[in-house]
């Protein structure tokens, strides 16, 4: 008899785990049915089957109930045009909706993860209803970082993004639309003409990452740069900037200044003048110098004479863009092989050749004390810089000619007013020997590498006074 009781409980026991096991998949079924170019996705759980290029789907239906779409769900779907998805939706999988003809979409406010690639080449995509904030995908690069993968990407840019819930910065470089509008109960911002603002309208923070005509807004005091110089940074260093296609902007009078820091976001400080076809408007007699050299960092080579509405500030001589004063030179206006620095001239600013191909060569005049970080970084060609006798140059900066190939340092060690030798202002130059006068008494890490040595260069240098120049152990370093 117990021998029957115990057959009989773990029967009874093994029915129950069946039973719950039964019912767990039933209560997560998902059923699927097409008709007339209809997909109906109904029931409870993950939707997990995947219709990747079907083209006799037209229109998607999704259900309460349903939680997740799964990845790939409706790529390449091209005929998809209508997409309505329910309020419990939790998660949408990565490229669900990459390489539709959908035109709008509502992402209801229970969607908290959006995986990346979701809408992907979806060029038709013109008005999207979406959470301001939700879980990205993380990726890892080539250098094992971190960083969220876009949303939207290739030959998706939307028209608006309207948000339902409140707006998180962060999630902007995943993005990419003409104008972001943030729901009016927002504490923090406020929408002005499709670009966000301060709750006040007097700071604009930020702009759709594929804005082409960007006017502030009258009555706004202060710009940051960062509301359209942002992106995410690949590896340790490398950034990738998502606004690319500005090619208007205008700066109204009310605007005071121009802030060029990481407040309302990382500034892709290392993107300089990749808006060689913006066209700028400078309405404002207000910014300091100080703003507008930040302002000139982001603009690069604007297309038109902007400088005429900025003559406060700014003269154009020689090809070059001065400083009212003549002090200051900040960047060349044209594509010459020669430059001429005018006498009187200063400071080159920072960036002001950066990765200018076409330079060969450059004249200094005696008048020259600092030479700005990166000022020619990357300018492949030049090959000469002519240093007048007398030249009283104190300071190059970080990087200043940094990638210059077929440069020699030489003459630079020369200058006797020069006494640091600062981090990467020469690396993957060009040179065979060096010699290091007695005035030059530092020189940091990584200052030089030569393109023309193999190995160690540390064997080509030598010192009129090596015990009185403070060194690191990789102010010499292979080029690589």
């Amino acid at each position: 008899m117990a021998k029957r009781f115990m057959t009989i409980t773990a029967f009874a026991f093994l029915c129950l785990i069946v039973a719950m096991i039964g019912g767990k998949e039933s209560r997560a079924r998902v059923k699927y049915s097409l008709n007339k170019g209809t997909l109906t996705v109904r029931g409870n759980g993950a939707a997990t089957r995947v219709y990747k290029g079907n083209k006799k789907i037209k229109k998607v239906v999704v259900k309460k109930g349903v939680t997740k779409l799964a990845p790939k769900m409706f790529q390449k779907c091209t005929n998809l045009t209508k997409v309505t998805l329910p309020n419990g939706l939790k998660k949408i999988g990565r490229y669900a909706f990459a390489g539709t003809a959908i035109k709008t979409i509502k992402i209801p406010k229970t969607v908290k993860t959006i995986y990346g690639a979701v809408f992907n080449n979806c060029k038709k995509l013109n008005d999207v209803t979406m959470p301001g904030d939700f879980n990205g995908e993380l990726i890892m690069d080539d250098e094992g970082d971190n960083y969220y993968d876009p949303i939207m990407a290739g030959s998706t840019n939307p028209n608006i993004i309207r948000f339902n819930t409140n707006y998180n910065l962060e999630i902007s470089p995943m993005l990419r639309s003409q104008k972001l509008i943030v729901r009016k109960k927002d504490p923090k911002y406020t929408s002005i003409n499709g670009a966000v603002y301060t709750k006040d309208g007097k700071t604009f923070i930020r702009a759709g990452a594929g804005v082409k005509n960007l006017v502030i807004a009258d009555g706004c005091e202060t710009v940051y740069a960062s509301g359209f110089l942002y992106g995410y940074t690949w590896g340790e260093s490398e950034q990738v900037m998502v606004v690319t296609d500005l090619s208007h902007l205008v700066i109204p009078e009310t605007v005071k200044d121009i802030i060029f820091d990481n407040k309302y976001g990382e500034v892709m400080d290392d993107w300089t003048h990749i808006y060689d076809n913006l066209v700028v408007e400078i309405k404002t007699d207000h910014p300091s110098l100080f703003s507008v050299e930040n302002l000139l960092r982001v603009l690069g080579r604007p297309k038109n004479d902007w400088v005429t509405s900025a003559s406060a500030y700014f003269k154009i001589e020689d090809g070059l863009l001065l400083s009212a004063d003549g002090m200051y030179v900040y960047q060349c206006v044209d594509d010459r092989t020669e430059i001429v620095i005018p006498e009187g001239v200063k400071a080159i600013d920072e960036d002001a050749f950066y990765a200018t191909a076409t330079i060969t060569k450059v004249t200094l005049p005696q008048s020259m004390s600092v030479i700005g970080g990166k000022a020619f970084m990357e300018c492949y060609s030049l090959s000469e810089v002519v240093i007048p006798e007398g030249c009283g140059i104190k300071q190059i900066d970080e990087a200043a000619f940094m990638g210059c190939r077929k440069l020699d340092p030489q003459p630079f060690l020369n200058i006797t007013t020069l006494d640091t030798i600062q981090s990467d202002v020469f690396l993957r130059t060009a040179w065979e020997k060096l010699f290091i006068p007695k005035h030059i008494t530092n020189i940091d890490p990584y200052a030089f590498s030569s393109v023309l040595i193999q190995g160690d260069p540390s064997p080509y240098v030598t010192f009129e006074n090596e015990a009185g120049v403070h060194l690191y152990d990789d102010s010499f370093v292979e080029a690589k």
